[in-house]
C-alpha cells in the first residue's frame, strides 16, 4: 500500500488532470481498505478539487465520513463475497453462503479455544501477582550450591 500511496502523491504533483483522476481512484481503493493515509489525502483532494469529478466524488465522500473500522469491515465482507462467487457468476449461491460461514464458524471455534486458554493462563498470572504483592514474602531465603 505504501508503493501505491506514493504512486499517487506523484500523479497528483502533475498537471495532467486525467492522472489526478487516476491518483484519486489509487487512494479511493486503498482507503476503502481501511488506511488513514490515503483517506486524509483524500480529504485535501475534496478541498482543493485535485482528481475529484462528479463520477468519484461521492465515493471520496464515503471515504472520508466512514470509520476506518468500518471500511475494513466492509472489505472483509466484500472479500469473502468475491471469494464464494463461481467463475462468471454476479451471484451467490445460499449453499455456497452457508458452507462459507460453517468454515469461518469452524475456524472461530478454534480461535476461541485458543484465547479461552490464554486468558486462563493470562488470568493465573495476574491471580498470582496480586497475591505476590497483597502477601509479600517477608522471610530471605538463601541458596547454596
Amino acid at each position: 500500500m505504501e508503493e501505491q500511496i506514493s504512486q499517487a502523491k506523484e500523479l497528483l504533483q502533475m498537471s495532467d488532470l486525467q492522472k489526478k483522476e487516476e491518483a484519486v481512484r489509487i487512494l479511493i481503493d486503498i482507503s476503502k481498505q481501511g488506511n488513514q493515509e490515503a483517506t486524509t489525502i483524500l480529504a485535501k483532494c475534496l478541498a482543493s478539487r485535485e482528481g475529484v469529478t462528479p463520477d468519484n466524488e461521492d465515493e471520496v465522500k464515503w471515504c472520508i465520513k466512514t470509520s476506518e473500522e468500518e471500511k475494513r469491515l466492509h472489505h472483509a465482507v466484500e472479500e469473502m463475497y468475491n471469494s464464494m462467487k463461481k467463475d462468471g457468476e454476479d451471484k451467490v449461491a445460499l449453499q455456497d453462503i452457508n458452507d462459507a460461514l460453517k468454515k469461518a464458524q469452524a475456524k472461530l471455534k478454534v480461535r476461541m479455544k485458543n484465547i479461552d486458554r490464554s486468558t486462563i493462563i493470562f488470568t493465573a498470572f495476574m491471580s498470582l501477582n496480586i497475591i505476590a504483592v497483597k502477601y509479600p514474602i517477608t522471610t530471605a531465603c538463601t541458596c547454596t550450591l
